[in-house]
């Protein structure tokens, strides 16, 4: 089963490693964060159980980039950089989930200056039914004759 943890873990380990920046904060900080940074808001929007084996979830992850020197270009560049970085499916656990309706908005007023990139995660799950079942090995080979 995929955590939010599970996954805020995987999109952290995506911007560190394509971006080189490890400032990433979870919740926004209106003031002493150090630029450039990320924050990183995940939004659940469905976790509904399909079956008494499967759920479905749809989740909205918001990554609000801050630049250095609160640029549009930085902000532009940025963008490129998320959109190649989450065009791929995204590693979480055992498992390879695909962003969809990548979208951002850039935004420089009152000397603020962040990127705003956004993006879906929509996947069929294990439900909590499933936990202490117990599991067999899988079969490998059968001889018929």
């Amino acid at each position: 089963m995929i955590s939010l943890v599970d996954i805020y873990t995987a999109i952290k380990k995506q911007i560190v490693d394509n971006t080189g920046i490890k400032n990433i904060y979870d919740a926004e900080v209106s003031q002493g964060f150090k630029r450039p940074c990320f924050f990183i808001s995940l939004i659940v929007d469905k976790d509904d159980n399909e079956t008494v084996h499967l759920k479905f979830k749809n989740i909205l992850v918001s990554i609000n980039y801050f630049s250095k020197n609160k640029t549009q270009l930085e902000n532009l560049e940025m963008y490129e950089i998320l959109k190649k970085s989450f065009s791929l499916p995204l590693q979480i656990d055992d498992r390879k989930i695909l962003p969809f309706k990548i979208s951002s908005e850039s935004k420089i007023d009152n000397n603020v200056g962040f990127l705003q990139f956004t993006f879906w995660l929509k996947f069929y799950d294990n439900t909590y039914f499933d936990e202490g079942k117990e599991e067999y090995p899988i079969m490998k080979d059968l001889d018929v004759k």
